[in-house]
């Protein structure tokens, strides 16, 4: 097998039995295979922005606040996500999804049927205003539209019969493999027909796996969900996804403040419970990481937005940051301090930021200047003013929603507990009966978290404010406080500066009571260039760059999983 052939075997998601979980009834190697480290090329450099393709001339907000309705349209022919149930109403997971969205937005969706063949000219001319049905966010499909955080992932698998000798994907290359025509899976396979693969179209998954087993084809590619409702004996999955389908809802490229509007709704019904509710009360042999699809940025609840308050306009920068992407030009960079002086806290990710910037700008053939003492959510200025095209290590906020764009993200972090080693505290279930729990000053609310987690857990604790490393030192020595409740990071800071004290800390590592997450902030409605951010983040997680850039420079916890859109976006390339 050559090493074209084995490039599409590994850059698959290596831990996807993380993300997703379904019985079935083909047998099947569940063992993740873990990518070869260097077989996926660099990200390709674009030529130039895609001023040519379709945008958004009006927002869908603005269809909400004259009607009080947002018109979805939905293929009505993909069940269990659409489809129309017996009582003659449209019915799925992802129209039960959008009416919770209707419910937290304040408004009312409209449900319109679109086809394959109809819903891109449905939605550019404003017949609806998004798209759902099976709406595979994809590299290729990002020209046309934006998309709201995925809420469902699928697979594309292969099938052989039990006793064939294929164990890896790529050595079907040059046999015949049936697929059902007009499905994802034929579009999975068309990106692969070039490398030798001999697709067959058939017009069912019946028919399709019928001329498996019949032996008309060595092997059969379908939607792992459909396959798992189809099992059939004698026949087995290969390991390695073909590839993976993020559903998304899909709304008109450039319609930000829409699809922030959606996004905002989607974290709120994950936070709160009721997106789980939903997925189990349709998938309940399934099982989905949310936390990989789905990041929760600041600020969630306080942002107190009506769909009223929602701009309108659809906002695009002058020139896209694409035009300074060339090859030898220097490009300017924020979000890291720079400082030597500065405390360990704001310099503690330098290593990792500089790292993962200075191999995307390795992949795009250009040098790098980093903007200093610009830590954090500061760098948005940079964005702003047009002296950086992008800021690195920011937490995104909703309050910031409105000003930049962020990339998904490449880390995470949350608020967690660390207590001495070899005491009786070990989890904050221990922490009852006149026990202590610090928190950092600079985080007043910590306190009233400490409180809400004791109240839940059912615990009793007291809460103490510590306003300096000397004095965490002190109360900890004199078991005056037994615990200190803080972010990863603040954590990490306090073993820094308080080594020398000889004290054993220890992270309750099994317990995160929250997850924020890094991103890259890139100018508001620069489409192009986020979409030239994530993919090469994606990229540099499917050949192993970014886990080996994540343990050499930071190697606290493990690399995160980084959600990958298929297809490879050749029209923003130029290639």
């Amino acid at each position: 097998m050559n090493m074209t052939n084995k490039r599409f075997i590994f850059i698959i998601l290596f831990l996807v039995g993380i993300v997703i979980s379904i019985p079935i009834s083909f047998a099947q190697d569940v063992t993740p295979t873990a990518p070869a480290p260097t077989l996926v090329p660099p990200t390709l450099v674009p030529t130039a922005p895609s001023d040519t393709l379709q945008v958004a001339e009006f927002s869908g907000i603005a269809t909400i606040q004259n009607d009080g309705v947002l018109r979805v349209g939905a293929r009505y022919n993909v069940p269990p996500f659409v489809f129309i149930n017996e009582r003659g109403e449209v019915d799925g997971y992802e129209i039960a999804l959008m009416n919770s969205i209707g419910v937290e937005l304040g408004i009312s969706i409209e449900f319109v049927q679109v086809t394959r063949e109809t819903e891109q000219a449905d939605l550019l001319s404003g017949r609806v205003d998004a798209l759902i049905g099976q709406q595979i966010h994809s590299r290729t499909s990002e020209q046309v539209y934006d998309f709201s955080h995925p809420y469902y992932l699928n697979m594309q698998r292969m099938v052989v019969l039990f006793d064939s000798p294929y164990q890896e994907f790529g050595e079907l290359t040059g046999q015949p493999v049936s697929v059902v025509q007009g499905s994802p899976s034929e579009r999975s396979m068309e990106e692969l027909i070039a490398f030798g693969y001999d697709v067959r179209l058939y017009y069912t998954q019946k028919d399709a796996l019928d001329a498996l087993e019949r032996g008309e084809v060595q092997g059969m590619v379908g939607e792992l969900d459909n396959l798992s409702r189809a099992g059939r004996q004698g026949m087995r999955l290969i390991t390695q996804p073909v590839r993976l389908d993020p559903y998304a809802i899909a709304v008109r490229r450039y319609d930000v403040n829409l699809r922030n509007a959606l996004n905002r709704s989607i974290q709120r019904l994950w936070a709160s419970g009721s997106l789980s509710g939903t997925f189990q009360a349709w998938f309940p042999s399934e099982d989905l990481d949310f936390d990989v699809l789905l990041p929760t940025y600041e600020n969630l609840f306080t942002d107190a937005r009506t769909i009223a308050e929602f701009n309108i306009d659809i906002p695009r920068p002058a020139d896209s940051m694409l035009a300074r992407i060339q090859p030898g030009v220097t490009i300017q960079v924020a979000g890291l301090s720079k400082n030597p002086d500065a405390s360990y806290y704001d310099r503690l990710l330098d290593p990792f930021n500089q790292a993962i910037v200075e191999e995307m700008a390795r992949r795009w053939g250009v040098n790098v200047e980093f903007i200093p003492n610009t830590p954090r959510n500061a760098a948005f200025d940079f964005i702003l003013n047009g002296a950086a095209v992008m800021a690195v290590g920011v937490t995104p906020v909703w309050d910031g929603a409105d000003r930049v764009d962020y990339s998904r993200p490449y880390a995470i972090h949350g608020d967690q507990l660390m207590v001495l080693e070899d005491t009786r505290f070990n989890s904050f279930r221990d922490f009852r009966g006149g026990s202590r729990m610090g928190y950092w000053y600079e985080n007043p609310g910590d306190a009233d978290r400490i409180n809400e987690i004791a109240e839940a857990l059912r615990v009793n604790t007291d809460t103490f404010e510590f306003t300096s490393y000397e004095q965490i030192v002190e109360r900890f020595l004199n078991r005056t406080v037994n615990g200190l409740f803080a972010d990863t990071y603040r954590l990490l800071a306090i073993i820094e500066e308080t080594q020398t004290s000889g004290i054993p800390w220890k992270i309750v590592e099994e317990e995160t009571y929250s997850r924020v997450p890094l991103a890259i902030a890139v100018p508001r409605n620069d489409t192009d260039f986020r979409s030239l951010v994530d993919w090469t983040l994606q990229d540099m997680f499917l050949d192993g760059t970014y886990q080996r850039i994540y343990n050499e420079t930071f190697g606290y916890g493990e690399p995160i999983v980084i959600l990958t859109w298929p297809g490879d976006g050749s029209w923003l390339t130029g290639q």
